[in-house]
């Protein structure tokens, strides 16, 4: 059963390296959030590319994709509903691309390196850690199972930071590491 709440629209970007688990982590959080009775799109990086035909990697063609993510979730945000996008957006320049326009960004950074990342040596030669003032992470996962109870604990915690849920001041705008170790 649905327990309405009055989830603001809010943006969230999963970003990090190939093969992370951003789109898995983008579909536990609608599936979440739908739970709670609130409208949810998501924005995948590749079925975004697969859908616009736009396979350019280049500075100009990341730029690019940055800008269309951020229309998408602008666009979701205006209709009402939260918008998870996850692409690796590998540059703090590019992240900033993403969130123009918008303070109510949420920042989840997949903080691991798996075998599909090696294959992407331009990406990898792009990428530079979120995080600091002016590139905030709000969740830096580096260690998770890929659990349900993950990504609960994240929506949760959002909940709490735009007050669809219970108040929690002292956490707001710290790092948080879920399921770190192990």
């Amino acid at each position: 059963m649905k327990r309405e709440k009055n989830w603001p629209a809010v943006r969230l970007l999963i970003c990090g390296l190939p093969g992370t688990g951003k789109s898995w982590l983008a579909q536990a959080l609608k599936a979440e959030w739908e739970k709670e009775g609130a409208k949810v799109q998501t924005f995948d990086g590749d079925e975004v590319r697969e859908m616009t035909g736009n396979w350019d990697f280049s500075e100009t063609g990341r730029k690019w994709q940055a800008e269309t993510m951020n229309g998408l979730a602008r666009q979701a945000q205006n209709a009402g509903a939260i918008a998870i996008a996850s692409f690796i957006c590998p540059t703090q320049q590019l992240r900033a691309v993403f969130r123009y326009g918008n303070e109510r960004t949420f920042v989840i950074w997949l903080n691991r390196r798996s075998a599909k990342a090696e294959k992407f040596v331009d990406t990898l030669a792009l990428w530079e850690n979120p995080g600091g003032k002016d590139d905030p992470v709000h969740f830096k996962i580096s260690h998770w199972q890929r659990r349900n109870s993950e990504a609960k604990m994240i929506v949760k915690r959002i909940g709490r930071w735009t007050g669809a849920g219970p108040k929690a001041p002292a956490e707001e705008g710290k790092e948080i590491k879920v399921c770190e170790g192990g």
